[in-house]
């Protein structure tokens, strides 16, 4: 993922400031029952088999843009996907990280390119 420029160069090749961090989440796979798939399945894509589903994991963390994962297929996907947040260290981010969770949701690919909402996580900080 592109990280814009400012600060100084540390030793990964990244622009840091002195009051910046960069916070790096990494979504490699996931692991669905496959009955409770088959279940939601039938009522919402009936010809579907839980090993030719599409998934992907979207990221919500503080201020910035949602971040999406790569797409993941059956019901053990492997995503592959990391996404890095360049953060300020101010009040209100320590007042988000004391207080707050990052909201990981998971998405089914539907037939026409919609996303049905399967499930969220909250990750404490």
């Amino acid at each position: 993922m592109q990280i814009d420029n400012f600060g100084d160069k540390d030793n990964d090749g990244l622009d840091i400031g002195p009051s910046e961090n960069v916070l790096d989440f990494k979504i490699f796979e996931a692991d669905f029952d496959k009955a409770i798939l088959a279940d939601f399945l039938g009522s919402y894509m009936p010809n579907s088999r839980p090993e030719d589903i599409l998934t992907i994991v979207t990221i919500a963390y503080y201020d910035h843009n949602l971040q999406p994962s790569a797409e993941g297929k059956g019901a053990k996907p492997r995503y592959g996907t990391s996404a890095s947040f360049r953060n300020v260290m101010n009040g209100p981010y320590f007042d988000y990280l004391a207080n707050s969770s990052a909201k990981l949701e998971i998405h089914l690919a539907g037939p026409n390119k919609e996303h049905v909402l399967l499930g969220t996580v909250l990750v404490p900080l």
